[in-house]
């Protein structure tokens, strides 16, 4: 909860280059009733110079209110081997590419 609060604190200074704003807030699915409401309000007021980008491996355990007001983007996972040849494609050096992925 008190990191909701403070997050919407700091939406309200400005940028040092920009008045633009990225935050990436992970695990929302484990947040609080409260905070998830706290979040809802949040995301109610956007003045539209911020992005929040909200990471959850369990969307069902979210507030239909919540997903409801977001953009749901869903991700699979790449196995290693198919990561290993796009990093070789990219020019990356094979050793340097096996190292990053099996990370």
């Amino acid at each position: 909860m008190d990191q909701i609060r403070s997050l919407q604190r700091e939406f309200h200074f400005k940028g040092v280059e920009s008045d633009k704003k990225c935050y990436i807030i992970e695990h929302v699915d484990r947040m609080t009733v409260q905070a998830a409401n706290s979040l809802l309000k949040f995301l109610e007021e956007h003045n539209g110079t911020s992005l929040a980008i909200l990471l959850t491996e369990k969307k069902n355990r979210m507030l239909d209110s919540i997903i409801s007001r977001v953009h749901v983007y869903n991700f699979q996972q790449v196995s290693s081997e198919v990561l290993y040849k796009n990093l070789l494609y990219e020019g990356l050096e094979s050793d340097a590419a096996y190292l990053l992925s099996n990370i």
